[in-house]
């Protein structure tokens, strides 16, 4: 085991049930706050790959202009950016190419598959949007349209203006067996998550991403602003999103996920004695801010970094909470958690900060 986490585990059967246990309680005393009386917020809904099947490839602006009348906005983001082709001028022509590949119809008829409805992330997601409501009340970015699609592996998920979108090729499972053909998506580490329970993890992290972006930026170019950053990230990710487990939202291993809850100070002390939380030098941090295998024996990777950024935000908006004597609110949250996300001097965060022992 490396030097980081040297002696904090023993191996044995009985230590880790123990070590299950304790995970499981600290996901339920975890604050949720009631969005009841929240009124759940309206999205369009739509099963773009089931609307490319009845297509007729004859008369394909035809067919298509009925896709575009009913949601126009989704139509021109398929059409001009998921399935864009710099060769091929003419977007029907593009179309028509697409939804005529054998891949791509077979494709559709796994989705459909694995997917005859959406109904139970459809309701998943007008609960995250109840939860943004709660924390983000003022914001105007509501995520009105939500659609799934498929793109032949280019694009899992993303968030454009106030459209939602989920590219279901990317969740069928880790033994589908294009993905051991795809260079980004062949590795264990990545196809693990490429399934079905990982879908509202990917819609969770696509929206705090952009709430992110809407709110602050990166301070520079070292780790910690990196971790920050990144660790806004990870914890709207948790508020958005309070009942998915965390191994789920953060693709984190339960090993992975065991390793960074008890050894907080531990990693903490890593980075600042091997000299990389001020490191402007990519190449010394990248490992620890990216997706990668987790492997104990070599420090932790796997966006360890970003998790411990969090613990970092979190304990932040928690001493101005109990410098400010705020009781739990939407009002208050929201005012908190703004101030922190608008924050972006490393050091601010920093200077009160102490590794949490569990």
């Amino acid at each position: 085991m490396s030097k980081l986490f040297k002696n904090i585990f023993i191996c044995s059967a009985l230590v880790w049930l123990s070590l299950c246990m304790w995970a499981c309680s600290e996901q339920e005393q975890k604050f949720i706050p009631d969005v009841s009386q929240i009124p759940a917020p309206k999205v369009n809904f739509m099963r773009l790959e089931q609307s490319l099947k009845q297509l007729d490839s004859n008369q394909i602006a035809a067919s298509w202009a009925k896709v575009q009348a009913d949601e126009p906005k989704i139509a021109h983001i398929f059409t001009n950016y998921i399935i864009a082709n710099s060769q091929v001028a003419d977007s029907m022509l593009n179309l028509r190419a697409f939804i005529t590949f054998k891949e791509t119809r077979e494709l559709i008829d796994s989705i459909q598959l694995l997917y005859p409805d959406m109904r139970e992330n459809e309701a998943a997601t007008s609960r995250m949007l109840q939860f943004k409501s709660y924390y983000l009340p003022q914001d105007t970015v509501k995520y009105e349209h939500f659609f799934t699609y498929l793109s032949l592996y280019a694009y899992g998920g993303f968030v454009y203006e106030d459209v939602i979108g989920v590219g279901l090729d990317f969740y069928l499972g880790e033994n589908h067996p294009y993905y051991l053909t795809i260079e980004n998506l062949r590795h264990a580490y990545v196809r693990r998550r490429l399934d079905k329970k990982h879908i509202q993890a990917s819609i969770g992290q696509a929206v705090a991403n952009d709430i992110v972006q809407r709110y602050t930026q990166v301070a520079g170019g070292k780790l910690i602003d990196q971790m920050i950053y990144n660790g806004k990230v990870f914890l709207l990710m948790d508020l958005l999103q309070p009942e998915l487990h965390d191994s789920l939202k953060y693709n984190f291993g339960s090993t992975q996920l065991e390793y960074c809850l008890k050894g907080e100070e531990q990693l903490y002390d890593f980075l600042v004695k091997e000299k990389v939380l001020y490191s402007d030098r990519q190449n010394d941090y990248r490992r620890y801010i990216t997706e990668s295998a987790f492997n104990p024996e070599i420090n932790l990777y796997n966006q360890s970094a970003n998790w411990l950024g969090m613990q970092i935000v979190s304990q932040y908006i928690e001493r101005q909470r109990k410098k400010s004597n705020l009781p739990r609110n939407s009002q208050n949250d929201s005012q908190l958690l703004i101030k922190a996300l608008q924050q972006t001097n490393p050091q601010e965060f920093l200077k009160n900060y102490k590794p949490t022992r569990r």
